[in-house]
């Protein structure tokens, strides 16, 4: 058993009753109690800064404010930006990515918070200037704003075009007439494993 379990969830009084009593009854030196209250204020320092994070993480898209979220926004006084409600079918029971209506296409349920319209997300706002890029910025191959990287229609040609194809040779047979040529694509090269240097 780690020392450490017994101290999850406690206040720093109640961790060093705990290791106090431990010392006491000969479970733990003093060295190990003091390593454990340094550990358990680490842990408690960490958490405390996880929460205070994840608070100022959040950015209201409504007042482009942060700390608070679109459903939580004070300065909203009328609910138009359709806070808990599917895009795809107007439904209150779910969201977008659990609706079972899966052939509808776009959000016609979202409203914009660029140009506060219904029917498209921001994203795809006409009067977006920075895409997909709140902060800015754009895909790092073509420059384009409205997709990613990974995404990139000219990086996938250029994957397509890299593709060595391979015209093998057929002799004629039953099958195959003289035109007719057989595409194989060349098998890719095996990643060898870190070189290891023996003394």
């Amino acid at each position: 058993m780690d020392a450490m379990d017994g101290v999850c969830g406690q206040t720093l009084e109640d961790v060093k009753r705990l290791v106090n009593k431990q010392v006491r009854s000969g479970k733990i030196s003093h060295t190990e109690a003091g390593h454990i209250v340094k550990k358990w204020k680490s842990r408690e320092h960490r958490r405390i800064g996880r929460q205070t994070d994840k608070k100022t993480a959040q950015f209201c898209y409504a007042c482009r404010q942060s700390g608070h979220k679109v459903s939580d926004c004070p300065n909203s006084t009328e609910k138009d930006f359709n806070s808990g409600l599917c895009f795809k079918c107007g439904s209150t029971e779910h969201t977008s990515s659990k609706c079972p209506r899966k052939n509808v296409k776009g959000f016609p349920y979202a409203s914009c918070f660029v140009c506060k319209k219904q029917g498209h997300l921001s994203r795809d706002c006409p009067d977006n200037s920075k895409g997909i890029y709140p902060d800015g910025g754009s895909c790092n191959v073509c420059g384009s704003q409205m997709h990613l990287r990974k995404d990139c229609p000219t990086m996938q040609q250029k994957a397509a075009d890299k593709e060595e194809r391979v015209v093998a040779l057929v002799e004629q047979g039953n099958d195959v007439g003289g035109d007719e040529d057989v595409v194989v694509k060349k098998p890719k090269a095996v990643k060898k494993g870190p070189k290891r240097v023996k003394f």
